[in-house]
């Protein structure tokens, strides 16, 4: 979805729900942007299958450090030729199973030829990946410098 509409759609609901309770977003897309702009607007709770469809196609999430911006939704297709033969793993900074143990070569090469695997490393590394922006954000909240998290990830 749009991060546009979903922040928009938030600012319009916010007087009707509850300060008391947990807000929870069913199937919020967009990645990173997304989910800036619903914690932004009291988001607390996510739930999005997105994630891992994407990864079984070979969409995969990439870090600002790894080239993610806005412009490419922080993301890059791994079934793309320019991974033929790509022997560093997808991210320099991601920790998950498939970034510390295979080459962007080999996940390409999985998710070319269907091959289970290819979609089950795949959709640990998205998983893993928005854990670890879930925790960065919360940390930052806990810290008083979400905005700061924020300009970094979107500037």
């Amino acid at each position: 979805s749009d991060p546009q509409i979903t922040a928009e759609s938030l600012d319009i609901i916010a007087d009707y729900l509850p300060d008391d309770k947990p807000l929870h977003a069913l199937g919020l897309g967009g990645g990173p942007e997304g989910i800036f702009a619903a914690v932004e607007r009291g988001v607390d709770i996510f739930d999005n299958s997105s994630i891992t469809r994407m990864a079984r196609t070979g969409l995969l999430f990439i870090y600002p450090e790894d080239g993610g911006k806005r412009e490419n939704k922080f993301r890059t297709d791994i079934k793309k030729n320019k991974y033929h033969s790509d022997k560093k793993p997808l991210s320099k900074i991601c920790k998950c199973y498939a970034c510390t143990n295979f080459s962007g070569a080999y996940l390409h090469h999985l998710l070319v030829s269907s091959e289970i695997l290819g979609a089950r490393l795949a959709t640990i590394h998205n998983l893993t990946f928005i854990n670890d922006l879930m925790n960065k954000i919360r940390n930052s909240i806990n810290e008083g410098n979400f905005s700061s998290l924020k300009k970094y990830w979107l500037h």
